[in-house]
């Protein structure tokens, strides 16, 4: 019998057909076990290398850069647990606003992306930007009970004929 065989052996009072059989029987249970140590091992690396690659891409989302030998050697910076709940509510927040955002889309209400007074100083710093600001608020005074996105239109109709209307160079 082999010295790497752990166990009481096969004792020598039995005939030796059936001393073969046991001997052959541990033998086959030690190369199972370490075939599956050997799956434990694979699966605990795929695991790890899984982990790995899922904390690269979330730092590259946060705009961090993580080198793959950083990563190897695990010389990267650790976050508190404050900052990663604080992601996760950020996360989740902003897939909430999705939703809602999926289901005003779904029922068909419009969608109002005007939060108040936009800043005419930056509005109308050019003089292409003065005349725009200057047509809307001539269709304001005209149309106050209009719509958010009429306004828009308006704009945009009056930047695509000052555009038609440029001089070429």
């Amino acid at each position: 019998m082999s010295d790497d065989l752990a166990g009481f052996g096969v004792p020598d009072f039995l005939p030796l057909a059936t001393r073969r059989a046991l001997h052959a029987e541990e033998i086959r249970e030690h190369r199972e076990a370490k075939e599956a140590e050997a799956e434990r091992e694979r699966l605990a690396e795929a695991h790890r290398s899984s982990n790995l690659a899922m904390f690269k891409d979330m730092a590259e989302a946060r705009g961090q850069h993580i080198s793959a030998m950083e990563l190897a050697t695990g010389q990267v910076a650790g976050r508190t647990l404050g900052d990663i709940f604080a992601e996760a509510s950020a996360m989740a927040d902003m897939a909430d606003a999705r939703e809602a955002a999926r289901e005003r889309r779904d029922s068909g209400e419009r969608l109002n992306l005007c939060f108040g007074e936009a800043s005419r100083a930056k509005a109308a710093e050019t003089r292409e930007g003065r005349e725009i600001l200057n047509t809307v608020r001539h269709y304001q005074a005209l149309h106050q009970d209009s719509d958010v996105i009429d306004r828009a239109r308006i704009a945009s109709a009056a930047r695509a004929a000052q555009r038609r209307n440029r001089p070429a160079i």
